[in-house]
């Protein structure tokens, strides 16, 4: 089993002899293995759509769980890539609810006291979000390898239900 714990972001935690790249999210930023991603983080306020190169490689767990809960991604991203079809239709539906859950207000504006672990073809993410429904509630995020990237397949939160 591999952890890592980081403030504001990490990304795969595959060792490698690849050169290193700094990726900032949120307000931190950490060293992560180049041949994680070619994408570019997401500009503030932007759709997210400038974070997919045309020859971008596979996220990272922790890239892949901050484009899903903070919808860095873009909608169509989201739920058509970084989402499995099991995550899709248990909170969503189907993919145009999942795309038109995909707003402000319903999404987290950062996400802090990141925490990954990996073991094979699982991984689990603990992170705590700033804005939307699970501001500042422990999140954790499953996700699991399909081919060589990640794809969030469950997420467990307890939060209060009802006004």
């Amino acid at each position: 089993m591999i952890a890592l714990s980081c403030a504001g972001g990490c990304g795969d935690d595959e060792e490698t002899a690849a050169p290193t790249t700094t990726v900032t999210t949120g307000a931190t930023s950490t060293a992560e293995p180049a041949t994680t991603t070619e994408a570019q983080p997401p500009s503030p306020g932007g759709t997210g759509e400038e974070q997919v190169a045309d020859e971008a490689k596979p996220l990272g767990v922790a890239d892949v769980v901050e484009a899903v809960l903070t919808g860095s991604g873009g909608p169509a991203l989201i739920c058509d890539e970084l989402a499995t079809a099991n995550y899709v239709r248990s909170s969503y539906g189907a993919r145009e609810g999942c795309i038109a859950a995909q707003k402000p207000g319903a999404l987290a504006d950062s996400l802090n006291e990141f925490e990954v672990e990996i073991e094979g073809e699982v991984a689990s993410a603990t992170v705590v979000p700033v804005g939307g429904p699970y501001d500042g509630v422990d999140v954790e995020v499953e996700l699991v390898r399909d081919g060589e990237g990640w794809r969030v397949d469950s997420l467990l939160a307890d939060i209060p239900a009802g006004p």
